[in-house]
């Protein structure tokens, strides 16, 4: 399945000597001491919650999972009644799943 990631325009650094650019990242929201990746099921959902069209990227399942750091958590569909928290450790099982699923993967076409 693919997920849809609203995006924020940041100015970040890109290398040692301090160059700054601004870049789209993820969206990345903050509630009660807790970083939380904002993402939705359906486009029409992002678009709902943000009450206007925002740009977002479209991601696989596997691809979100895997480029997840280890103390962020989600925040799935927001706003609405299919909403769903995962923490770390509900994370970190679906990036072992993914890992097992890719070297089984790798393994079948070599």
């Amino acid at each position: 399945s693919n997920f849809f990631v609203p995006t924020v325009y940041e100015e970040v650094q890109t290398d040692e000597k301090g160059t700054k650019e601004n870049l789209e990242v993820p969206l990345i929201i903050e509630a009660d001491g807790t970083d939380y990746l904002v993402f939705f099921d359906e486009q029409q959902r992002l678009n709902d919650w943000a009450e206007k069209e925002v740009p977002c990227l479209q991601l696989p399942g596997h691809v979100l999972t895997e480029m997840t750091p280890n103390e962020l958590h989600w925040a799935m569909n927001i706003g609405t009644d299919y909403n769903k928290q995962f923490a770390p450790d509900e994370i970190g099982w679906l990036k072992d799943v993914v890992a097992k699923c890719k070297a089984e993967d790798a393994g079948q076409s070599e």
